[in-house]
């Protein structure tokens, strides 16, 4: 707390090909990239693509998709389990891209960097994006997949059924009620 944040340069240019790709419309954006930088934006949104195609097929003017990118999803949640009266904890995420068609949505996270992200059946982060995700744009499945071009352009993706966002949800309440809580014990680890 109070450091100033040290920016490597892939860091800096990770944020710059994640700019382009939640506003590839602006193309001043676009033309200040990089050759490098432009052949990820360019990887990206090439997976993107094929990976939509997979989860929606039927999509088209009788099952348009939305796409939205960039945008923060919020959830409130009582402070006390159970007890809807209660006051509310507020929790929050962004996810890079949520596409929805029908009942049906798709996270996607972007990586542009060579470090492996946890792979999406594994990554906690977006299993509450998915949770979010359901909540806000009123779906029943939700499936999540990490696009990193760097790593391997297939990428796994995670399927969250109804069932699953519900447990999913009840974890990630019991979780944001426990890190609210100053009685909690802390666990410092390696990561940390």
């Amino acid at each position: 707390a109070g450091l100033p944040e040290v920016k490597s340069e892939d860091a800096e240019s990770g944020t710059q090909i994640h700019a382009v790709l939640a506003n590839s419309g602006e193309t001043a954006l676009l033309q200040r990239l990089t050759l490098e930088q432009r052949e990820m934006f360019d990887r990206c949104r090439e997976v993107e693509k094929k990976i939509s195609a997979q989860m929606f097929p039927d999509q088209g003017p009788t099952a348009p998709m939305r796409v939205f990118r960039e945008v923060k999803l919020w959830c409130k949640l009582p402070k006390v389990s159970g007890d809807a009266s209660s006051p509310h904890f507020e929790h929050s995420g962004t996810p890079d891209v949520v596409m929805r068609c029908g009942n049906q949505a798709l996270i996607i996270d972007y990586k542009s960097g060579n470090n492996e992200a946890p792979e999406s059946p594994k990554n906690m982060q977006l299993r509450d994006l998915a949770v979010l995700a359901r909540g806000n744009y009123f779906v029943s499945e939700v499936a999540v997949v990490v696009i990193q071009p760097l790593v391997t352009m297939d990428p796994e993706v995670c399927v969250y059924s109804q069932d699953d966002l519900i447990r999913a949800e009840k974890e990630m309440f019991e979780r944001v009620r426990r890190s609210n809580n100053p009685d909690s014990p802390r666990y410092a680890g390696e990561t940390q």
